[in-house]
């Protein structure tokens, strides 16, 4: 029904348009922080930050790996 041509264009298209979209987010939260706030809260709020990120990427990271070595899913199959 659509041509290799078609589908590999519509889904550079959709690339570009997610990138801008998860661009334009964090540069509206940047937007939104209020430095001397978090300045005057302290260290304590910069750690949990930092330890949730770091979970949110070892979870990440953990099912990527897990699905492409374990289940074999990925670019290819």
């Amino acid at each position: 029904m659509f041509s290799q041509c078609t589908v590999a264009s519509a889904d550079t298209a959709m690339g570009a348009v997610s990138r801008w979209a998860f661009l334009l987010t964090f540069a509206g939260v940047g937007l939104n922080t209020n430095i001397r706030e978090l300045a005057r809260m302290g260290w304590r709020p910069l750690v949990v930050a930092v330890v949730g990120l770091v979970t949110v990427a070892v979870v990440s990271l953990g099912l990527v790996l897990f699905t492409s070595r374990v289940l074999h899913w990925g670019v290819g199959n």
